[in-house]
């Protein structure tokens, strides 16, 4: 191993069904077009979700392990366990790169700002965040410690907020996927919270390093291609930022636009087939960044 973010949803949010449409797609991010705000009642804490923000690369010989690990964590917690799979585009980081002949390059420059920003940089291949908190002192870890990080997150029940999220599409139209996540709080607390929003692919089919050898239709799952939200896309976008004080039972409905574009999978994160798509939403806290809660849907319903 080497060093080294329509209409307005009042209150209901509405599911529908979908075409098929097997097109490779780009998603193209609008702003949010509605931000519903309304007093409901006071419900129980959900289950605590874990966030896993693996960074991963084609050219990382261990990280077909680390794929592997998160694939056996996920048959233990299932629904509870929501998992980025980051290739950054460190162009310094030879494991993040592309094998040499690949067709794609999974490589984001969102991924890099949030190694950076979030992270404070790569030291190892693979590595992984959990929730963004710190577990034996990193916030980083190596794969031999992402479960009992999981097993732990998996206890926590602070959160002061719960979370749902949904997705409509319709390839048909112009405004071809519309997102929208349910914030709904708990318990009182002041403002200091923050949506994120992002896309993961699975299925997509490339080379891959496997202890020095290049597997070249490898089936890469949970790949980050895009962050929603259309605020800073390491932090998200603010809620209720203007509110002296979120009380119990204040829900914040947040509702954002896709506009559908033909393309092919490269660095600038915007290559979907919708299909293949999940949504992962997350409320992180502002000042530490920890993740508060987190949800999942698919991208096509």
């Amino acid at each position: 191993m080497r060093k080294r973010f329509l209409s307005l949803f009042a209150c209901v949010l509405l599911f529908a069904s979908c075409k098929e449409n097997h097109a490779l797609v780009s998603l193209t991010i609008s702003p949010p077009s509605a931000d519903s705000v309304y007093q409901g009642s006071v419900d129980a804490a959900q289950v605590h979700n874990i966030l896993v923000e693996e960074f991963t690369g084609a050219s990382c010989p261990n990280c077909p392990a680390g794929h592997a690990a998160l694939a056996a964590l996920k048959l233990q917690y299932g629904n509870t366990l929501h998992i980025l799979g980051i290739h950054p585009h460190d162009t310094l980081f030879a494991q993040a790169f592309p094998q040499p002949g690949a067709q794609y390059d999974f490589r984001t420059k969102i991924g890099y700002a949030l190694e950076i920003n979030v992270f404070g940089g790569l030291n190892f291949m693979p590595s992984a965040g959990v929730d963004r908190v710190l577990y034996s002192g990193g916030l980083l870890l190596d794969r031999n410690l992402w479960g009992a990080a999981i097993g732990a997150r998996s206890t926590d029940q602070s959160s002061p907020v719960n979370l749902t999220v949904s997705s409509s599409y319709n390839p048909a139209t112009d405004t071809a996927a519309t997102i929208a996540a349910t914030i709904k709080y708990v318990s009182t607390v002041s403002p200091g919270q923050n949506l994120s929003i992002a896309i993961v692919e699975d299925s997509l089919v490339d080379a891959q390093d496997s202890v020095g050898i290049s597997i070249p239709n490898y089936v890469f799952n949970n790949v980050f291609r895009d962050m929603v939200t259309s605020g800073n896309p390491t932090s998200g976008d603010p809620l209720l930022a203007s509110h002296s004080s979120i009380t119990a039972g204040t829900v914040n409905i947040r509702t954002y636009f896709y506009k559908v574009n033909q393309g092919a999978p490269n660095f600038n994160n915007n290559v979907h087939v919708p299909q293949h798509c999940r949504v992962i939403a997350f409320v992180t806290d502002n000042t530490t960044h920890a993740v508060l809660q987190s949800a999942e849907c698919p991208l096509v319903n």
